[in-house]
């Protein structure tokens, strides 16, 4: 989820939140103002009123609080790289990252890497804000590399079969080069994100 949808889903549930409080308290209004409570056998009583205001009072107040204070959380995702879930599950997340900066320039950033399942040859790919890197685990330097300006497209495909995994393509200088069995909640996001890297390298050259 992108920064702006979940700082306007944050904003909602406080007004949601906000919201219910003010039902709430019309809930328990009715109740007598010389704190007189008593039961009257019909559903609308005074005691009915409070033990349901109370409790949705205290619910939203809840709601409207958690949702402030994780609004003042800074967002590490932004910043981090993304990671194969797949790759994150085997342990590796940390060293995979550490490997692919050793070989980047002082003002290069990884932005994500991605992994083929039980592929061998070139199993990784990797994007970085300067360039898409093709590469067989734990061997950055011998991989394909090519700049977002040197691209000609990127296209993504989900396995017809196998539904759980697909597949990224990019063609750069008369090379075709394709990453299989890839999970296939990354494939769009990979593609989304070279286009992007792509557009940007177009308008910066302008």
């Amino acid at each position: 989820m992108s920064p702006s949808n979940r700082n306007f889903n944050r904003v909602g549930t406080i007004v949601a939140g906000v919201f219910m409080m003010f039902l709430a308290v019309l809930v328990m209004m009715p109740m007598p103002s010389d704190g007189g409570w008593y039961w009257l056998p019909f559903p609308f009583s005074p005691w009915l009123e409070f033990i349901i205001g109370v409790p949705l009072f205290v619910m939203s107040l809840w709601l409207v609080i958690d949702s402030l204070r994780v609004s003042a959380l800074p967002h590490s995702s932004s910043t981090a790289p993304l990671v194969d879930e797949w790759i994150s599950e085997q342990g590796n997340e940390t060293e995979e990252i550490s490997h692919c900066k050793k070989y980047l320039n002082s003002d290069e950033k990884v932005l994500a890497i991605v992994a083929a399942r039980e592929e061998y040859g070139m199993n990784r790919l990797a994007l970085t804000d300067k360039r898409v890197v093709f590469y067989p685990r734990g061997n950055f330097q011998g991989g394909l590399i090519f700049g977002y300006g040197e691209i000609d497209s990127v296209q993504g495909r989900h396995d017809r079969f196998l539904t759980h995994l697909g597949e990224i393509n990019v063609s750069a200088k008369g090379i075709d080069v394709t990453l299989k069995k890839v999970g296939v909640e990354y494939v769009d996001k990979i593609i989304r994100m070279i286009t992007e890297m792509k557009r940007k390298r177009i308008f910066q050259s302008d």
